[in-house]
């Protein structure tokens, strides 16, 4: 574990904030405890590595938003009685890992393990992401229907009936985009197209870990 991670905590719990802090601090550089969201939110969030979130009152959504807005840390969240659809929720939310409480010391060093590796993978992802939304940008409206048909398994004459329009006007349209897109071919303006609607948000984490669920 790196000694440079800088980490906060987010719980309601004073008690509970405690015992994690004394977890964490023997492998991280510094701690900071938060009994909210908010009081995350008043931190310099570009300074820390991860955030360990109890999941309580939309908390867990809440410290995914405030990574995407103004930091880049991993959330691992955790509850004492965890459940399926929360997890899932969770993960949803762009959460990189999800922990039972009360957790053992190793649990704790092999979440933020699973979260570093999370954490460089959704970097990557958003890169891509941002490359495909800037030149998804640069289509038209048309070109841009025309796309989201060709996602759906159309053909150049499907996509034609589908807009009322000759399959020659279609094919002019295609070849525009395919151009602004930089693909060569349309498996690529496929990829392209999914990667500019890959919201982090919607990505799963590296799964439920550490007895999150019996």
């Amino acid at each position: 574990m790196p000694s440079s991670s800088k980490v906060a905590i987010v719980d309601p719990v004073a008690r509970r904030r405690a015992q994690i802090s004394y977890f964490l601090n023997p492998v991280v550089a510094h701690v900071e405890p938060c009994e909210s969201v908010a009081d995350l939110r008043r931190l310099n969030l570009e300074a820390l590595d991860f955030v360990f979130v109890c999941d309580i009152d939309g908390a867990i959504e809440d410290a995914n938003l405030a990574a995407l807005e103004a930091g880049d840390f991993s959330v691992i969240a955790y509850h004492e009685h965890p459940v399926q659809n929360r997890i899932v929720a969770a993960m949803r939310a762009g959460t990189a890992d999800y922990l039972q409480w009360p957790f053992q010391h190793d649990h704790i060093v092999q979440g933020i393990v699973g979260a570093k590796g999370y954490r460089t993978t959704m970097s990557r992802l958003r890169s891509r992401q941002m490359r495909a939304m800037r030149r998804m940008e640069t289509l038209s409206p048309r070109e841009r229907e025309i796309l989201t048909l060709v996602c759906d398994g159309q053909s150049s004459k499907e996509a034609a009936r589908s807009l009322g329009l000759s399959p020659r006007t279609v094919d002019i349209h295609r070849a525009n985009m395919l151009t602004k897109l930089h693909a060569r071919n349309t498996s690529e303006a496929v990829r392209i197209a999914l990667e500019g609607s890959l919201f982090c948000h919607e990505a799963v984490g590296p799964g439920v870990a550490h007895g999150a669920l019996a």
